[in-house]
């Protein structure tokens, strides 16, 4: 039976670290590092307002949601951090196989009741093969959900408190103070766009190529039709999924913006503009990129949504 790709890198990486072998960057041979490692912006973000930004170690920069796994550099990272902390197993599906321990892994998904999450049972989306229909789980954004966002922050800062072993800053409070105030000024910010948003949109349908928007959607009280636009590595597209965009353009009480959460396909959103009438907008959730700025990135994508919505 073949070994497991993550089980042969962590014994590995673990021998480098046991047998004098050389360690990878950034790992200290000694034993436990005294950092906080994410591997996801919205992670890197809530760690760096509870601890500050030069005890948390980001992994996977340029990675997405279900686009990345450790190396065995990051595995190394991962088993010697303090503190390991995640978003839930279904945003890090790569976890479960990592050899993770539990005493020093945070999943901040677990500190949220499940009311919190929208469950895609109750978000149904089309292939534009078939019916419409769902699957199980949930939909992973929870953190666009400005109420959620402020729980994970509370909820990692608790658990955080105290953790860490590195020496304290004589203004360590007075810093800590300035980075709640600051992520505060940031949610009230984003709060403020999703309130504009909700007031342009007046109740009407917002269509999508994707899911991730459902927790801003259901915020501005719009409701959301997802059309999954498929995309083969040749490039081939599903042109069913543009049919079944038209019946429901054709349908009056509909916004008219089609939103995106990656890369705009050009042929597609010409369908949807000559044909349609529908203007595309790309969202930035925060999946990729730096924590740091992901409040300011999801603000500006709100209002960029906003001012492209059709008149009432």
């Amino acid at each position: 039976m073949p070994v497991p790709r993550f089980a042969l890198l962590l014994a590995v990486a673990l021998d480098g670290l046991s047998c004098g072998g050389a360690s990878a960057p950034g790992a200290e041979r000694a034993g436990i590092r005294e950092v906080v490692t994410v591997a996801s912006a919205p992670a890197e973000l809530i760690a760096e307002v509870s601890v500050g930004p030069g005890l948390v170690e980001r992994l996977g920069a340029d990675a997405s949601a279900g686009g990345w796994s450790p190396s065995n550099a990051d595995l190394v990272s991962l088993v010697t951090a303090r503190r390991v902390l995640l978003m839930g197993a279904e945003f890090e599906p790569w976890a479960q196989r990592a050899g993770l321990p539990p005493s020093r892994t945070i999943t901040l998904g677990d500190g949220l009741s499940r009311d919190a999450f929208i469950a895609t049972a109750t978000v149904s989306h089309t292939h534009g093969q078939g019916p419409s229909h769902s699957h199980g789980g949930v939909v992973l954004t929870v953190w666009t959900d400005p109420a959620q966002l402020r729980a994970m922050v509370h909820g990692a800062g608790e658990m955080l408190a105290g953790v860490l072993e590195a020496p304290e800053a004589p203004d360590a409070a007075t810093q800590a103070v300035k980075r709640h105030e600051a992520f505060e000024a940031e949610v009230a910010a984003y709060e403020a766009a999703i309130a504009d948003l909700k007031e342009r949109v007046g109740g009407r349908r917002l269509f999508a190529v994707a899911h991730g928007l459902e927790y801003v959607a259901r915020a501005a009280d719009a409701p959301l039709l997802v059309t999954l636009l498929e995309i083969e590595a040749s490039g081939e597209r599903n042109d069913h999924a543009a049919a079944l965009l038209e019946q429901a353009a054709a349908e009056p009480g509909h916004a008219g913006v089609l939103v995106w959460l990656g890369p705009i396909d050009a042929p597609f959103e010409k369908i949807a503009k000559e044909g349609l009438g529908l203007t595309s907008v790309r969202v930035d959730l925060g999946l990729e990129g730096s924590g740091a700025t992901l409040l300011s990135r999801m603000t500006k994508s709100l209002e960029g949504l906003s001012a492209a919505v059709a008149p009432r």
